[in-house]
């Protein structure tokens, strides 16, 4: 059941920190602010912040969340939609990092916000494309992928060569995987191989529900107690640790999907599929939505401020409890 919004009829008042942004003087909030009415959730992986609150984001992301995080009090709104909250018009716009991800665009009189919660401009594999935006400040809330992360595609190409050499060799192959976006874009490329795929049930349950969002999956069947003699395994990252028979799979059958930053020590490849952005990558983003100034969240390393500042950017680099004037 959809909740609305509490709304607001003042204009925003400007942007304060202090875990996360928000919006003064409305009930918007992105990453972990307190206090917020409506948080807006850019990727299938963001934290909820506490059981029952209330949620903006896409379908597809809200499905995702819901298959393995229950009690979601989600609004969706597709990328085609426009809605207005108090005096704000806010959009989602395409974020290219996994199925579902978003921006959110947030307009009122004559100047624009954009929150940005991960971003991947250099040809995604499940997402759409990244549009060209316009906007007086963007709020960048995103880790930094250095050095600059692989092709997707080219990963993509050698993480199906891997399952099928794996598959000849020792007749399963079993892929951990360490975010649900990545679990996604694992199935996404697996979608045309007619393979016999497993998942134990967080990711079988999400694949289940993003199919009826008219995402390309491959036929998934729900993982039993006992290992299939042969086909392939997803299993999320962290449940895969625990699981109680991982030490009877064959040797070099086991691959680590995501960040790629740290390779847990069960995986024999790893496959860095749903990085974000690389710096270069970033500071070309902001310089295309002819943003005046940019608030960048304590994921963003130094490098990547000083970057912006070189680049005529006015940079506001937060991480503890700030406020800041919009650009009025």
């Amino acid at each position: 059941m959809l909740k609305q919004p509490l709304a607001s009829d003042r204009w925003p008042r400007g942007i304060s920190y202090d875990g996360g942004f928000r919006i003064l003087g409305t009930p918007l909030g992105f990453g972990k602010a307190r206090d917020a009415g409506l948080m807006f959730l850019p990727h299938a992986d963001a934290p909820i912040p506490r059981r029952g609150s209330r949620v903006l984001t896409t379908p597809v992301c809200a499905a995702a969340i819901d298959a393995s995080r229950r009690g979601l009090d989600a609004l969706t709104l597709g990328y085609d939609r426009r809605i207005r909250l108090g005096r704000m018009d806010l959009r989602l716009v395409p974020a290219g990092l996994g199925p579902g991800s978003a921006m959110l665009e947030v307009s009122f009189k004559d100047r624009t916000i954009l929150y940005c919660g991960g971003l991947r401009t250099g040809r995604p594999l499940s997402a759409p494309a990244v549009e060209n935006q316009s906007c007086d400040l963007v709020l960048l809330d995103i880790p930094t992928a250095e050095p600059k992360p692989p092709s997707p595609q080219r990963t993509a190409d050698r993480l199906f060569t891997w399952v099928a050499s794996t598959l000849a060799k020792t007749q399963v192959a079993i892929v951990a995987c360490g975010t649900m976006a990545a679990a996604l874009e694992v199935l996404w490329v697996l979608r045309e191989g007619c393979l016999d795929v497993r998942a134990h049930r967080p990711v079988f349950e999400c694949s289940r529900r993003l199919s009826t969002q008219g995402l390309a999956m491959p036929p998934l069947h729900r993982l039993d107690r006992s290992w299939p003699g042969t086909g392939v395994v997803l299993y999320m990252a962290d449940a895969w640790k625990r699981a109680p028979l991982r030490e009877t799979v064959p040797r070099g059958s086991v691959a680590f999907a995501g960040s790629g930053r740290a390779v847990p020590a069960f995986a024999s490849i790893s496959f860095r599929l749903g990085e974000p952005e690389d710096r270069p990558g970033l500071v070309s983003f902001v310089l295309s939505t002819g943003a005046r100034q940019v608030a960048l969240g304590p994921k963003a390393d130094p490098i990547l401020s000083d970057a912006l500042a070189k680049a005529g950017i006015e940079v506001f680099r937060v991480s503890s409890p700030t406020q800041m004037a919009l650009p009025l």
